[in-house]
């Protein structure tokens, strides 16, 4: 509806207020994430590993929303997050990616957000889009190709170099799992 508003032949007034008022959040959104970054520039990465417990998955995957207590300053928005159980709570004991989104931005919770999706309470939520399962979850030991260590130190979000960024791209580590299409029927 947003695209259609602008392209081709003229929108009535309605579609087109219609239209802004579809942006409206994101618009928020984007402001909210101007106004807490940094003004001195820092490195943009494109990718961010977010680790979460697997009774909070839900949470994450209802929402399209993650929460943390750091600003994510270096997360350049439209980028790829990705979504990692802990080894501590995953049924394998190891840590996995099964889902990633598209990384919009990250914001104060100042009104107890994550209280209401996690039943815990975080300083900043960070908002994605398009969520999806991937085709084959994985371990990021096993797709990068740099010597960093992902899980040393790093408590609810790392930020992924660029080769291991390219390198998991490369490798079709992205590809989503496929939606089972729904059961028809029998005919009689």
């Amino acid at each position: 509806m947003v695209q259609t508003a602008w392209i081709g032949k003229r929108r009535s007034p309605t579609s087109v207020v219609s239209a802004a008022v579809e942006l409206l959040p994101h618009l928020r959104l984007l402001s909210l994430v101007q106004s807490s970054l940094p003004s001195t520039p820092t490195p943009m990465y494109d990718m961010v590993l977010l680790k979460t417990h697997l009774g909070h998955l839900r949470g994450v995957k209802e929402n399209a929303k993650h929460a943390t207590d750091g600003l994510l300053t270096e997360m350049r928005p439209g980028g790829i997050a990705l979504i990692q159980v802990t080894a501590q709570s995953s049924p394998t004991a190891t840590p996995k990616i099964t889902h990633a989104m598209t990384y919009l931005g990250c914001y104060p919770d100042r009104d107890g957000e994550s209280r209401r999706i996690w039943n815990h309470e975080w300083r900043y939520i960070i908002q994605g889009m398009n969520l999806f399962e991937l085709r084959r979850p994985f371990d990021i030991r096993r797709a990068k190709v740099s010597k960093k260590n992902y899980g040393q130190g790093a408590i609810r979000f790392v930020y992924v170099l660029p080769e291991d960024a390219a390198a998991i791209r490369a490798g079709g580590w992205l590809e989503p799992r496929p939606t089972k299409p729904p059961i028809s029927p029998p005919s009689l």
